[in-house]
């Protein structure tokens, strides 16, 4: 016997298609404006970046005091430490590997070279020393027991005395940009994760106790 469709199942399957639907628009929608809120947000960076820049010129020329470009270089720093925190949020929503994700990490490996090269040069001009790591890795295979960002950030934690003058600039080996693909020649990166810890290599995994014991070293 034949089962009749009753008008109240086609009413339900209609309900629960358009909730489905709806569910996918909204998951777009908030992507798209994550993403668009990032894209402007690196504009803004960008722009503040290249105020640094001046202000390291104007110090190379004597114009420019080291107390303020250090001011200015900190505030920049913290800034982009934001930035990519909001980035790492934006890919835990979308994927590891999702164009848009990718997309907005090349720029931003950008920016944090930009920002590791003015770090150099304001170290050499005005005598401070920092602390930079550059941290190069991979989202392929991830584990949270083995994310040497994890383990960096436990270990400073523990280091309040030399925190604030370390500086990570990460590096994802999968972003297709030529910046990266020089560092990576450079420095020989063929072991993931790789800390770049002011000139030295350090390869594979270290929990938080050994980063500290070498960071401990570095900054001594």
């Amino acid at each position: 016997m034949d089962r009749k469709i009753s008008p109240l199942h086609i009413v339900a399957l209609a309900v629960t298609s358009l909730i489905f639907i709806v569910g996918l628009l909204v998951g777009w929608q908030m992507g798209y404006t994550a993403e668009s809120q990032m894209k402007s947000n690196l504009e803004q960076l960008r722009s503040e970046s290249y105020m640094l820049e001046v202000l390291s010129l104007m110090r190379g020329r004597g114009e420019m005091g080291c107390p303020v470009l250090g001011k200015q270089f900190i505030e920049f720093s913290q800034k982009t430490v934001e930035y990519g925190n909001n980035l790492d949020y934006l890919e835990k929503k979308l994927g590891k590997l999702d164009p848009q994700v990718m997309s907005l990490k090349s720029d931003y490996s950008l920016m944090q070279m930009r920002n590791y090269l003015l770090l150099k040069d304001m170290d050499e001009s005005c005598g401070t020393k920092h602390t930079a790591i550059l941290y190069f890795y991979t989202n392929e295979n991830y584990s949270p027991n083995t994310d040497q960002g994890i383990a960096l950030g436990d270990a400073l934690a523990g280091l309040p005395e030399i925190r604030d003058k370390t500086l990570i600039y990460h590096f994802d080996v999968n972003v297709k940009n030529p910046v990266v693909d020089a560092l990576k020649d450079q420095y020989g990166i063929a072991t993931l994760p790789t800390m770049i810890i002011n000139g030295k290599k350090y390869e594979g995994f270290m929990d938080a106790g050994k980063c500290r014991e070498i960071l401990g070293q570095e900054s001594g």
